[in-house]
């Protein structure tokens, strides 16, 4: 009956089926077999001797270093007076002696509830609601905010100055009904207690910048843009080398192109003008030329005019460095020589040739990718702080030469009396020239 019970052999296996007698092998060949030994995961010498290392290292480590700190800090704290004591004691109580281990993906929005009529927040609505004044202060320091932002903006003021004055400003103020969210998260937290699981409350921005970290969305879809449109310019090249010519994209050609001249316009701007001639030495370059008769020359048998003494040939060293210092024409690794009578440059990567066949090549995908993230890339915004009043509207500012309208959104804390710049959004709505010249 325990025949039955027994495992039968597994044919996939070779070696775990038995030879027959005939097959095995005799007593004088070798056969090799592998032997596994188990050790043993616990030994306790080698971890009552690690123990006693520790322990050895723990207790030079207190006595020099721990000991001597300890003694510098009794001697600091012996030399202070008694009000700097009182300072240090009060600092000490007021600071927070736990340490907060933050778990990841515990991070939650808590919706608040709406203000009550008790809350000190809805009290600071009321009275700034009567008081006129401050709110027309608060509206002409936006004002003048936006002004000097626009007087600031190196673009606006190299194209139409930067004199600006304000002109017309429209506000509206409004009160909200609750609170901004805010966000907690768990952590392990280790106090004077032990240690436990427990929730603190985060800041906005800190949240929105670490989903910004784990998400790069605008990063991430700029990249796509740019190896998509180099893999199309690959893709139609080849097919032009195959004998496919497709009729080519107008639009990217013509941003390839203002691109190139972008480029070009900026390295002749930086490039110093060429010296002014002097006219004294053109004027005795110009006599000695009359002085010159013109000569019928005829040619000799080695090729020179006659009545012409022929060159020396150029040294070894000079030739050599008008061949691009070793190398010869048709592998020169830099592509621009150096101009004559000019200081040589030391080359740069930008002037290798294949350098430059590649960026010619991802010129196009360059600019879909800054495009793309033009369009897609948002600076992180906080929530605003909590009992702060919105001010949302327009500002005109005009120059001599045009007049700009900018969306103005921003929170004011009456509690503080302050505006908050991190949340305060300027946005363009208008720009019109004083003189304008027709399109064709």
């Amino acid at each position: 009956m325990l025949r039955l019970l027994r495992t039968k052999q597994n044919l996939f296996r070779p070696g775990a089926r038995r030879l027959p007698p005939n097959v095995r092998p005799g007593p004088d060949s070798i056969q090799l077999q592998r032997v596994k030994i188990r050790r043993k995961w616990f030994r306790p010498w080698i971890f009552l001797g690690s123990a006693a290392i520790y322990y050895a290292c723990y207790q030079i480590y207190t006595t020099s270093v721990f000991s001597i700190l300890g003694k510098w800090l009794d001697e600091q704290y012996a030399n202070m007076s008694a009000k700097e004591r009182k300072l240090l004691e009060k600092e000490i109580e007021e600071t927070d002696a736990s340490f907060f281990i933050p778990l990841p993906g515990t991070t939650h929005m808590i919706e608040p509830r709406p203000y009550r009529g008790s809350d000190p927040e809805w009290k600071q609505f009321a009275q700034l609601s009567r008081d006129p004044k401050q709110i027309t202060d608060v509206k002409y320091t936006l004002a003048q905010y936006v002004r000097k932002a626009i007087e600031g903006h190196p673009i606006i003021s190299r194209d139409f100055g930067k004199d600006w004055k304000l002109t017309r400003t429209w506000f509206d103020v409004n009160y909200p009904q609750r609170p901004p969210p805010t966000f907690e998260r768990q952590g392990i937290c280790w106090d004077d207690d032990g240690i436990s699981i427990a929730t603190q409350p985060v800041d906005s921005a800190t949240v929105f910048k670490l989903q910004r970290t784990l998400m790069p969305t605008a990063a991430t879809l700029s990249l796509w843009s740019f190896s998509t449109t180099l893999a199309k310019h690959n893709f139609w090249t080849m097919a032009k080398y195959l004998g496919y010519d497709a009729k080519p994209d107008p639009s990217s050609q013509l941003e390839q192109t203002l691109d190139r001249l972008r480029q070009h316009i900026g390295k002749t701007q930086s490039r110093p003008p060429p010296p002014v001639p002097d006219t004294n030495s053109l004027e005795s370059k110009s006599a000695e030329t009359k002085d010159l008769a013109p000569t019928t020359k005829r040619q000799t048998a080695d090729g020179a005019a006659a009545g012409s003494t022929p060159s020396a040939p150029p040294p070894e060293g000079t030739a050599q460095e008008a061949s691009g210092k070793g190398f010869p024409q048709a592998i020169r690794p830099f592509s621009r020589p150096a101009p004559e009578g000019s200081e040589q440059k030391i080359p740069s990567a930008k002037d290798i040739y294949g350098v430059k066949e590649v960026s010619a090549t991802t010129t196009g995908a360059w600019q879909a990718m800054r495009q793309k993230f033009r369009r897609v890339w948002r600076p992180v915004r906080p929530f605003p702080p909590r009992g702060s009043v919105e001010f949302r509207g327009l500002v005109e500012v005009a120059s001599s030469k045009a007049s700009i309208v900018v969306d103005v959104q921003a929170f004011y804390d009456p509690k503080s009396q302050t505006i908050d710049t991190k949340t305060m959004v300027l946005g363009l709505r208008t720009l019109k020239p004083r003189q304008m010249a027709p399109a064709r």
